[in-house]
């Protein structure tokens, strides 16, 4: 008796993805209550305390590794030093240059106007995370970057404010992105 054995030798035509794991190379925060005030600080400050006392976040991650790449997941994840009520994040995309420790409200960057992230973050201490595949995909076609802007997106709900660790604290933010 012939035993013939065949291995199956199936090719995938998957193409491997990579991955990138990046801590930002710098950060801030401004407050249009102190228009003129410059924080460099272990923290990055969100504050919603109506029009005449607001606080927004600034982050620059280098991207330059996805531009014109397929972006299959990209995830900000930033620890919340003091979260004491449900607060929404938003997050848009900053279209102009700014310098750590010396951006202000009154220097501050122009923003797009598109909503790339705003969703309810829960109370609490501890690593949020935030979706922003669709930001990150822009920014690898080619759209305009200098950062990210974040805010909170309680419009009609005043006094909503968030602290998360920065660059300089003890709790990097970091941004991981797969792509290919």
């Amino acid at each position: 008796m012939l035993d013939i054995s065949f291995k199956n030798k199936i090719k995938s035509n998957k193409i491997p993805y990579k991955s990138l794991s990046l801590n930002p190379t710098k950060d801030d925060f401004i407050n249009i209550y102190s228009p003129d005030e410059t924080y460099n600080l272990s923290n990055i400050q969100v504050y919603n305390g109506g029009p005449l006392d607001s606080l927004y976040g600034l982050l620059y991650f280098d991207l330059l590794d996805i531009i014109n790449k397929t972006i299959i997941n990209a995830v900000l994840s930033m620890y919340a030093d003091d979260l004491s009520a449900a607060t929404i994040i938003g997050i848009k995309r900053i279209t102009s240059a700014w310098n750590e420790g010396i951006v202000t409200w009154n220097t501050k960057p122009t923003i797009s106007e598109t909503v790339y992230y705003e969703e309810s973050v829960p109370i609490g201490s501890g690593w949020k995370t935030f979706d922003i595949k669709t930001l990150i995909q822009a920014i690898a076609d080619g759209a305009s970057y200098e950062g990210i802007w974040l805010y909170v997106g309680n419009e009609y709900t005043d006094y909503r404010w968030c602290q998360f660790s920065s660059k300089e604290g003890d709790n990097k933010p970091v941004l991981e992105i797969k792509y290919y």
